[in-house]
């Protein structure tokens, strides 16, 4: 089973792209993450000619998350109890005995802001909701707008306290991981340097300062299930004219039994 996961930055300005590139990736599940986008707009026809099913909960100029899928997939559930509702950041699906999720972390500002209290807010309620999911293999992937490790970010030094890479924050997601989750690049490349996100500015992308801010976890027990994992990045670099997401994609593939 192969399994990606890609905040597009906007679905009406990369659909194009996204269609391109799920035609030359064969996975079986994209998670979407930054569909800016209402329900009613979503392209299910657009996705339908490539082979997939459409499952979304979104909102218009911001947010918005999705599921499409080659499979069918049921008890689909939308947003966090406990969250901020007008926000759409998660949504999940069942195939068998697999649970797929789809996250988008808030941003938070700057530490200062009072957005990151509510981001701090959001990685708990999210490790506490991933906890209570009842099927044994779960997959949740998504913009976690966190970096962990030291390894994950282009200077630790120079970004050590900043947004995305603050203490508060990087403890909430290994918080999540110690609950029975296992970060499936990490997992595979424990010594690797490689980054799923590089600001658009400064030619960040260029001289490679980047974050790994994107991850696929997956259950403990799939941990030994894992075949492969990767960051697409030459997907930036590729789009052209039909404009990159400041993020690429990341894939997995595990085992189905």
């Amino acid at each position: 089973m192969k399994i990606a996961s890609w905040n597009v930055n906007s679905l009406k300005m990369r659909a194009e792209y996204l269609h391109i590139w799920l035609e030359k990736n064969d996975v079986d599940i994209i998670l979407l993450q930054e569909i800016k986008t209402t329900d009613d707009k979503f392209p299910v026809s657009f996705f339908q000619e490539v082979g997939y099913r459409s499952y979304y909960y979104g909102q218009k100029s911001y947010n918005g998350v999705a599921i499409l899928s080659k499979m069918t997939l049921e008890n689909v559930v939308k947003g966090l109890d406990g969250y901020l509702e007008e926000e759409k950041r998660f949504i999940s699906a069942q195939l068998g005995d697999f649970v797929f999720a789809s996250v988008y972390v808030p941003n938070g500002k700057s530490p200062e802001d009072p957005a990151f209290k509510i981001k701090l807010s959001f990685l708990e309620k999210l490790k506490n909701h991933l906890v209570g999911i009842p099927k044994p293999n779960t997959v949740v992937g998504g913009d976690f707008n966190v970096a962990v490790r030291d390894i994950d970010v282009w200077d630790p030094v120079y970004l050590d306290g900043s947004i995305c890479f603050h203490s508060s924050e990087r403890q909430r997601m290994q918080a999540i991981l110690d609950s029975g989750f296992v970060d499936s690049f990490a997992k595979t490349h424990p010594d690797k340097q490689s980054f799923s996100w590089w600001d658009y500015r400064d030619g960040a992308f260029h001289k490679n300062h980047g974050m790994r801010l994107d991850y696929i976890l997956v259950s403990e027990n799939l941990s030994d299930r894992i075949v492969s994992s990767s960051i697409d990045r030459e997907s930036r670099k590729k789009a052209g004219e039909l404009k990159p997401s400041d993020h690429s994609p990341v894939l997995i593939e595990i085992r189905e039994r």
